[in-house]
């Protein structure tokens, strides 16, 4: 993506950022997202446990257990976010300079297969319902639970703060190529990690240009008269206090759908983000009526910084407005889409939490502030090998959700999975999944694979 040569100009020095030490930490400002994102923890009741992100590795064949200790006490010397945690204020980040591994076994194998299975989905939501301690961290936790001799899953838990979706896909990949290298008596041929103090300056000086001024202007011109958040009709009524609890309902996508769609895009110009958010986008207008929406969408700040091996907390929510009115069919929602989002993608340098003071908006207590869908892409290499081992992964799911209604669509390449995590104060399953059924099929009605109906549930 071009960014008109701003970041070939930056070079990260000591004039941009003061680093703090003493013998054990250094310390380094938070950004503008991790500072929304930590009072977000602290002060808002329930939101603490929305923001753990949870993965859980399958490790199939003669596992190394030590080589895989060793691989996750690399990660931790090489990743200053991975060691961090936060000031009193929040402000600023202490990195302490070393975090020894802990690695809680948890030997499922004298159960029966059923009883295994329960075991480990108990672990899993047990980890997931662990909050973090912001100040005294750490921010990061891991767990292995050996199934039988050949059979082990990994639980790999960061607070969001910390740690993202792009941060989760390298730390995965230098694990593997780390526990690899052990096991066959090499060493790991992997370059510096990025320090994140660096990133924090880049940022900030981003942030303090006229660069970055011009795209904070382009967000404000966006939003200024922005509309209500979308929502689908719920069929539960969240009364005064609905919290934030959450589930989440996964459903595949089938391959012939998959690359028709690809196809649909192709023809049209148009990335494969941009094809599912446009029937995204539909399904709201036709359960809503509502022709101009506000959808978030993720943006990974290593890529826009050009630091695409960092791991820390600097993804960005962009709010994609949308305004389908003088959309005829799919071909045009999808045009207006496609130039929407490359706009939005072109100036994604702003948090999106700075932008809120700014606009006048209208508040509704129980719902957030003008983004309360997002819609994500995560596209994964499920090339992650480790030497003698089958490795697979899966998201874990959060307990609970900072927004009403929160689609990842999992693209493999191979396969594509849509995971919908919502709020069940407003949401049954049911409800979920007939959603999803007719966001399907909307997308086979734009390929022409069948018309497309929408279920008597938008009623």
């Amino acid at each position: 993506m071009k960014r008109g040569g701003f970041l070939d100009d930056v070079r990260p020095t000591a004039q941009l950022v003061t680093l703090a030490s003493d013998r054990t930490s250094i310390t380094v400002p938070s950004t503008e997202s991790q500072r929304e994102v930590w009072l977000a923890d602290r002060f808002v009741a329930g939101n603490s446990l929305a923001y753990n992100e949870g993965l859980l590795l399958t490790l199939d064949g003669a596992l190394d257990e030590d080589a895989l200790r060793h691989a996750l006490q690399t990660l931790l010397d090489r990743h200053e976010s991975l060691r961090a945690r936060f000031s009193r204020d929040g402000r600023r980040l202490v990195i302490d300079h070393h975090l020894e591994l802990d690695l809680p076994v948890h030997d499922l194998s004298g159960l029966g297969e059923a009883e295994r299975t329960a075991a480990l989905e108990r672990l899993c939501d047990e980890e997931m319902g662990r909050t973090f301690d912001l100040r005294r961290g750490p921010l990061i936790r891991f767990a292995l639970a050996r199934l039988d001799e050949r059979r082990h899953r990994l639980l790999f838990i960061a607070h969001h703060a910390v740690c993202d979706g792009w941060s989760g896909a390298v730390l995965l990949t230098e694990l593997g190529a780390v526990y690899s290298a052990r096991v066959t008596g090499r060493a790991a041929e992997l370059d510096p990690a990025p320090r994140y103090a660096d990133y924090v300056a880049v940022e900030r000086h981003f942030l303090e240009s006229p660069v970055g001024q011009a795209h904070r202007e382009y967000w404000l011109k966006q939003l200024h008269d922005a509309p209500q958040p979308p929502q689908l009709p719920p069929d539960r009524s969240p009364g005064p206090d609905p919290g934030l609890s959450a589930a989440r309902v996964d459903v595949p996508v089938d391959a012939e759908l998959v690359t028709r769609l690809r196809a649909l895009g192709s023809a049209h110009g148009a990335s494969l983000v941009a094809t599912m958010l446009t029937g995204f986008a539909e399904l709201f207008r036709r359960c809503t009526g509502q022709d101009d929406l506000v959808i978030g969408l993720a943006a990974a700040g290593q890529s826009f910084h050009g630091q695409g091996q960092l791991v820390g907390h600097c993804v960005n929510l962009l709010p994609l407005r949308l305004r389908l009115d003088t959309a005829d069919g799919f071909a045009d929602a999808l045009a207006i889409t496609r130039t929407a989002l490359l706009d939005a993608y072109d100036h994604q340098g702003v948090s999106f939490g700075t932008l809120l003071p700014e606009l006048e908006l209208t508040r509704d207590g129980n719902r957030p502030p003008l983004v309360s869908v997002v819609f994500n892409i995560d596209v994964r290499d499920d090339d992650i090998g480790h030497a003698g081992l089958d490795v697979g992964y899966r998201t874990l799911v959060r307990q609970a959700e900072t927004f009403e209604l929160f689609i990842n669509v999992v693209d493999t390449g191979t396969s594509m999975v849509l995971e919908a995590s919502y709020r069940t104060a407003l949401y049954s399953e049911e409800r979920i999944r007939a959603y999803l059924a007719d966001y399907l099929g909307l997308l086979r009605a734009a390929c022409g694979v069948d018309s497309a109906t929408t279920a008597q549930k938008c009623e």
